[in-house]
């Protein structure tokens, strides 16, 4: 999959050794701090919107997965699974042949 990636892109080789000379220059690029058109307080704002989205997703996906996982389980919900024979310790030791 690497290998198809690489021959559909087609890339420069030589870029890459030619990005240290300019990365100086780039890292000077990102001083001083600007927000642009927003404030500082808006721009914090929307930092804490986007990592609240961030905890939001995975707890949202705990809760659902453990609520489901459990429903799903055989000891809780209501199956058509096979009936356990007293004194073994599950449904696959009952059928085997020793």
């Amino acid at each position: 999959m690497i290998a198809i990636s690489v021959a559909v892109a087609q890339p420069v080789w030589g870029d890459f050794l030619s990005i240290w000379a300019v990365l100086p220059e780039r890292l000077a690029s990102f001083f001083p701090l600007s927000t642009g058109e927003y404030t500082w307080a808006q721009s914090l704002s929307m930092l804490w919107d986007t990592i609240a989205i961030a905890l939001a997703g995975p707890l949202i996906g705990v809760a659902l997965s453990s609520v489901i996982g459990s429903l799903a389980a055989r000891n809780v919900a209501i199956s058509d699974s096979p009936v356990q024979v007293p004194g073994s310790h599950c449904c696959l030791c009952a059928a085997s042949p020793n």
